[in-house]
């Protein structure tokens, strides 16, 4: 991934201000995505699970939660600490491996931390 490709999945998942971004990029020289990245995690702007997901090419948005980390993985799920920036709140989001899922029930539980 370059860092325009990089960018372009900041800008798409909404996770940070771009200009924060393009700032970074100028007053540190960066001259590849995954420099970006380390830079981004260490002034506080991404988590390290974030940096990984998106330099990985995968999402770190869910629907109207924005994903920052990996809590667990079990036998029948996974769960992500996220934010639902709509009611500025910290969520926990359980999802449910499709194994285990009832036709038609959600594979989305989140409450509130």
């Amino acid at each position: 991934m370059n860092i325009h490709e990089l960018k372009t999945y900041i800008r798409s998942g909404g996770i940070l201000d771009i200009a924060i971004v393009d700032q970074i990029c100028r007053e540190y020289g960066v001259t590849s995505a995954s420099e970006l990245a380390k830079l981004l995690v260490q002034k506080g702007h991404l988590t390290r699970w974030q940096a990984d997901q998106l330099l990985e090419g995968k999402s770190t948005a869910l629907g109207k939660y924005q994903l920052f980390d990996l809590i667990d993985r079990g036998g029948m799920g996974v769960v992500y600490k996220a934010t639902q920036p709509s009611l500025n709140r910290t969520v926990a989001i359980k999802m449910i491996l499709d194994s285990y899922r009832d036709q038609g029930e959600s594979h989305l539980a989140g409450c509130a931390v």
